[in-house]
């Protein structure tokens, strides 16, 4: 194959094509139909910042049935992160009066 006609893409963009790709064939033969119909910009934000193909569908099917910008989709991700190391927290402190007690 030769794609010498094709030109536009920065060294960055095949970059991040690739690690789209790589992401999602964990799992998928085939790119997701949510994550098809996302725009890049979400697409490579879900990728940088989630690591659970199960989370990432489901932030691109909240984008898809919700009309989300990517600040929105920001916010959601840093929320739910915020949610899990509060309670990560919580565990350990619940954890570690339990060893005290003990």
């Amino acid at each position: 194959m030769n794609f010498s006609s094709i030109n536009g893409f920065s060294r960055r963009n095949l970059y991040a094509i690739r690690q789209r790709y790589l992401f999602y064939n964990q799992q998928y033969d085939f790119l997701p139909h949510p994550v098809a119909q996302i725009p890049w910009g979400h697409n490579r934000l879900i990728v940088t910042k989630i690591k659970n193909i199960e989370i990432a569908i489901f932030y691109c099917r909240a984008i898809v049935e919700n009309g989300w910008t990517r600040d929105n989709l920001e916010l959601a991700i840093k929320i739910t992160t915020s949610k899990q190391k509060v309670n990560l927290l919580l565990s350990v402190k619940v954890h570690y009066h339990n060893i005290n007690r003990g």
